[in-house]
């Protein structure tokens, strides 16, 4: 049996391939989670972990 990690990960990995979807770090002051090519802006000074609770909650006024 899988431990949770690896549980998580291939999930990711899955919904990543999925959405043909990425995310990275942006200048260090904010985290990007790209969904076919539009980007998600989460700004860091705001937020200190993206979470089940707050992923709805990017930058809405943001737009690449």
């Amino acid at each position: 049996m899988e431990d949770e990690k690896t549980q998580f990960l291939t999930e990711l990995k899955e919904l990543l391939a999925k959405y043909n979807a990425a995310i990275y770090d942006g200048d260090g002051t904010c985290v990007y989670i790209e969904v076919d090519g539009e980007s998600l802006r989460y700004s860091t000074d705001e937020l200190t972990a993206i979470s089940s609770e707050n992923v709805f909650e990017y930058d809405k006024d943001w737009y690449v």
